[in-house]
C-alpha cells in the first residue's frame, strides 16, 4: 500500500487541487491513528513561508490531541469539510502571520483546532474564546493562571505568602515595581473581569490571608485556558513587567 505522503501533491500545484487529491487519498486508508501531518498541512498551506508552516503544524499537532481526549469519532475528512474550522483557518493564519509573539501564534493554533463541532467547547465559548484568543496578552493569561490559586503559585515559586493585600502578593509574584505593574495589571483585570473570566480583584483592600488567596478565575476563565490549551497554573512562569 502506497504511504499517503507519497500521494501528496507537490508543493506548487493549486490549493482546491490539493485537498481534492488529499482527500482521495485518505479512502485507501482506515480510519485511525494520528492525522497525516503532510496531508493536513498541504490542505492549509497558503503560502510558502516558514512561519505559515510552523503554524499549520502546530494546528496539526493540536488536531491530534484532541483526537485522543475528545471521546466522538474524528477524521480528517470531518476536519477539512468544516466550513467554522476552515474560516477559522483562514482568520488565524493571517494573524499568526503579522504576530511576533510566539504564545499567541501557539494559542491561535489550539483556538482553530479546537473550533470545530468535534471540540469540547460548545458553539457560543467557541466564537467568544477565540475573539479572546486574539485580544488577549500574556498578562491576562498569566492573571486567570495565578487566580486559579495565589498561594499554589508563590508556593511553587517559592515566594513568601505572608501579604496582607492582594496588592502585595502581586507584587511579590511579579517582581517588579509597582510603576511597572499597578496599570498595566489593573487593565487587564478589568478585562478578564468584563469578559466573565474572573470576578472582581480588589487589590489594594487590607483582607485576612482567606481573601488574599481566595480563587477569583471563575469557571468560565479556567475553560479558556484549556482552549489555548495552557499548561497547569502552578508551572506557568509570571511576565517580564518593566
Amino acid at each position: 500500500m502506497a504511504d499517503l505522503d507519497d500521494l501528496v501533491p507537490e508543493q506548487n500545484r493549486g490549493g482546491d487541487e490539493a485537498a481534492v487529491l488529499v482527500k482521495g487519498a485518505l479512502s485507501m486508508f482506515p480510519v485511525v491513528g494520528s492525522f497525516a501531518a503532510e496531508g493536513l498541512t498541504y490542505f492549509l498551506d497558503r503560502r510558502d513561508a516558514k512561519k505559515q508552516r510552523e503554524f499549520n503544524l502546530a494546528v496539526v499537532e493540536n488536531l491530534n490531541r484532541l483526537k485522543e481526549q475528545v471521546k466522538k469519532s474524528l477524521t480528517l475528512e470531518q476536519v477539512v469539510d468544516s466550513d467554522e474550522f476552515c474560516a477559522a483557518v483562514t482568520r488565524a493564519q493571517r494573524l499568526a502571520a503579522e504576530t511576533g509573539s510566539e504564545e499567541r501564534r501557539r494559542w491561535l493554533a489550539s483556538a482553530v483546532a479546537n473550533s470545530g463541532s468535534w471540540s469540547d467547547f460548545n458553539d457560543t465559548e467557541r466564537q467568544q474564546f477565540s475573539r479572546l484568543t486574539e485580544d488577549l496578552d500574556p498578562l491576562h493569561v498569566w492573571l486567570l493562571h495565578y487566580f486559579q490559586d495565589p498561594m499554589g503559585w508563590l508556593q511553587a515559586h517559592e515566594l513568601k505568602t505572608n501579604h496582607s493585600t492582594i496588592s502585595a502578593s502581586l507584587a511579590s509574584a511579579l517582581n517588579a515595581s509597582w510603576a511597572a505593574w499597578n496599570e498595566p495589571v489593573r487593565l487587564a483585570l478589568a478585562d478578564l473581569e468584563r469578559s466573565g473570566l474572573t470576578s472582581s480583584v480588589p487589590l489594594d483592600m487590607g483582607m485576612s490571608a482567606r481573601g488574599v488567596f481566595e480563587q477569583r478565575t471563575l469557571d468560565k476563565g479556567t475553560r479558556f485556558l484549556k482552549f489555548i490549551n495552557e499548561p497547569d497554573s502552578a508551572e506557568r512562569e509570571a511576565p517580564q513587567l518593566s
